[in-house]
């Protein structure tokens, strides 16, 4: 879930992974994370996040690397994910420095 639909004004408030190894592990993870400004309404009415619940998170970038390592040996999936979720993705890491 997003702020909003710009990669470069808005940031990542939560990701959840889901990750299976080819022996069939599996680990599933959900991550909030503090966008640092207000998150658009029109988001909001979406994914049902407040700002007020993301206030104790740390950003996005404190976990960056955690989730870049955690994430850079899979294949990702997902519905709209080369539109929407893997620009903004990538935008994320891009301003983590990685």
């Amino acid at each position: 879930e997003t702020t909003g639909l710009s990669t470069q004004e808005d940031r990542i408030i939560e990701m959840a992974i889901l990750r299976v190894s080819p022996q069939g592990d599996v680990m599933e993870r959900v991550r909030r994370f503090n966008p640092g400004h207000p998150i658009d309404p029109g988001a909001r009415a979406v994914h049902g996040i407040s700002d007020e619940d993301l206030a104790d998170e740390a950003p996005f970038a404190a976990r960056a690397k955690s989730l870049f390592d955690l994430m850079d040996p899979c294949d990702l999936g997902g519905f709209n994910i080369r539109r929407f979720d893997l620009p903004m993705l990538i935008a994320e890491f891009k301003r983590a420095d990685l």
